[in-house]
């Protein structure tokens, strides 16, 4: 069933819409909800089996609320814009196994405590954090959850207390297994947690896969990528290696331009990812500040070779993703939304980002997205924190198997070695955040590895000398953050 409440009370159009199953529109907000019959547990061995993972009270109930859910427009269900859609809140099968799993998780979740979850967009396809702080500044207790996308800037957010310390909420439990233990760590402050990140929302994407055209590789006979990620030797100077010499002037202009054919074609920024993925860190919050990785000597060691490989005369930097997609591309560092990849013609591979060196323990991948967070004045912490631990819990249930089996694996992959790589880059250990994604009291500075970027483009490996320029302000900035940030917790 899908309703709507208005937004600034609680009123007898909510009842309304509840009793009757009425439709009404918001002007600038599109909520959706489910409301059917739970599933129930089977006992089969006389004894009362748990159907659920998490702890919470069996008689918890908060029945006739509406459980609130904010997030971008095109963040919930595909039809708004058909990319970024995580399932939310869904109100109706279709027949779409990702689709149907997170209608299920809905309503077990809506009948388990008698709530309503209900989902609302911006007018804005990459922001919420307006929204956010005009509500909490004007007390309008409007939302309990939070989905913002994943290039918003949170900063004003934390610093003015706009922002939930997560790790206060009763019910939510953030050692469990459906919450990932990285993001927790990056987005906290001292003892508080802000942003969470987990089973739900999903999909929970990686965000910067290394694909390549399998065609081609066999035409060059190179190597055995999977079995090389699996011996270890999957490195930045093997990858080097086997795309060394592949480029060819496929138009015969001689000019290197997007009708040749490259060894790596990728955005012109996105190598700044593999500053993640070969080990690096930005700012790193610890229990009394932040610790500062730019400027250590593996710092200095990975810059070297990003800046090295954006250099090769066999890779090609364009903001497109056209090369790879048209075939003129034997590998690609893609950063951009997974379901577009069922657009290619020919067979591709999936493989995670190589290590800096075979040193490295684990192959690292960088996640953005799928961050959620609490407005400082939610209307009930109780509900909140239950309805949270409930919507990830449930989520860990139905969505990773509808999701990396039938969808990830059943429609985009195609091996089962392909499969065997995205649930490597998928999993808890191998997941990495950074904290200057969503918050830099610098004024962008540090933003989004800012530094990185503006050296790839300088082709300039100093990067001592730019660190050396930045420190002082950037440690006054992020020192201030989080005095300011303690003092309100």
């Amino acid at each position: 069933m899908i309703f709507v409440k208005n937004k600034q009370y609680v009123s007898l159009v909510l009842l309304t819409a509840l009793l009757l199953g009425s439709v009404s529109c918001n002007s600038s907000n599109t909520p959706s909800a489910g409301n059917d019959t739970g599933t129930t547990a089977s006992d089969t061995t006389a004894e009362v089996v748990d159907p659920y993972p998490d702890d919470l009270p069996d008689d918890l109930r908060f029945d006739g609320e509406t459980f609130d859910i904010f997030g971008y427009k095109g963040s919930n269900l595909y039809e708004t814009l058909g990319k970024n859609y995580y399932y939310l809140a869904v109100d109706e099968e279709n027949g779409d196994v990702v689709n149907d799993a997170a209608y299920k998780r809905t309503k077990e979740v809506e009948e388990r405590f008698g709530i309503n979850v209900v989902m609302y967009e911006s007018d804005d396809e990459y922001g919420t954090s307006y929204n956010v702080q005009q509500a909490v500044l004007a007390d309008d207790k409007l939302y309990d959850l939070v989905f913002p996308f994943v290039t918003e800037d949170l900063t004003g957010l934390l610093t003015e207390n706009i922002m939930y310390d997560i790790n206060q909420l009763e019910y939510v439990d953030l050692t469990k297994d459906y919450y990932n233990r990285d993001a927790i760590e990056t987005y906290a402050v001292g003892d508080s947690v802000y942003l969470i990140a987990g089973t739900y929302p999903h999909p929970q994407f990686v965000s910067t896969p290394l694909l390549f055209n399998k065609e081609a590789w066999a035409d060059y006979k190179l190597e055995d990528p999977y079995e090389l990620v699996r011996s270890g030797q999957w490195t930045h100077d093997k990858y080097l290696s086997l795309i060394k010499d592949t480029y060819r002037d496929l138009n015969g202009n001689n000019e290197r331009d997007g009708k040749d054919f490259f060894g790596l074609s990728t955005f012109s920024i996105v190598p700044m990812y593999l500053y993640p993925a070969y080990g690096g860190t930005t700012v790193t919050p610890t229990d009394d500040g932040f610790e500062y990785g730019y400027g250590s000597e593996l710092a200095v060691k990975i810059v070297e070779k990003i800046v090295g490989l954006a250099e090769n005369p066999d890779a090609f930097y364009v903001n497109e993703w056209t090369p790879f997609f048209s075939g003129n591309s034997l590998t690609c560092i893609y950063a951009s939304g997974i379901p577009a990849l069922r657009d290619l013609q020919f067979d591709f591979g999936i493989l995670p980002l190589p290590k800096l060196d075979e040193n490295q323990e684990n192959y690292m991948s960088f996640f953005t997205g799928g961050v959620m967070y609490v407005p400082s004045n939610v209307e009930d912490p109780e509900m909140t924190g239950a309805i949270i631990e409930a919507l990830f819990s449930t989520s860990s249930k139905y969505m990773p198997e509808a999701l990396e089996e039938h969808y990830i694996e059943g429609k985009l992959l195609n091996s089962d070695d392909d499969i065997e790589m995205y649930r490597l880059m998928t999993s808890s250990e191998n997941a990495v955040y950074d904290f200057t994604r969503f918050f830099d009291p610098t004024g962008g500075k540090l933003k989004n590895f800012q530094l990185i970027s503006e050296l790839i483009t300088a082709k300039s490996i100093n990067i001592s000398s730019s660190w050396a320029a930045l420190e002082e302000i950037s440690k006054n900035a992020f020192d201030g953050l989080f005095e300011k940030v303690a003092g309100n917790q």
